[in-house]
């Protein structure tokens, strides 16, 4: 869910800097917006894609820490993919 959830976080405040540069083109005021993400990538159901488990020894003595691992990397991506949207973007 992380690649979603962030992919789509990306698109709107990617959608909200074109906004605000056509507002400012116009001569408007910009509309604010708000986003509210809650990532629910360390809780069950363990599951990653598998480049993020392939970050984890697969020799790991609990299945499970590795899974969480890769869950966590996986949000972790998201989070500084988003960031670089809010950088590149001004916002």
């Amino acid at each position: 869910s992380a690649e979603v959830y962030g992919s789509e976080t990306v698109r709107i405040v990617e959608d909200a800097a074109a906004a605000a540069v056509a507002a400012r083109n116009g001569g408007t005021t910009p509309s604010p917006f708000f986003v509210y993400l809650a990532f629910a990538d360390t809780h069950e159901p363990l599951e990653a894609p598998q480049r993020y488990q392939n970050l984890y020894p697969a020799t790991m003595q609990c299945k499970s820490r590795m899974m969480l691992g890769a869950m966590v990397s996986a949000m972790d991506e998201a989070v500084g993919n988003i960031t670089a949207s809010l950088k590149r973007t001004g916002l």
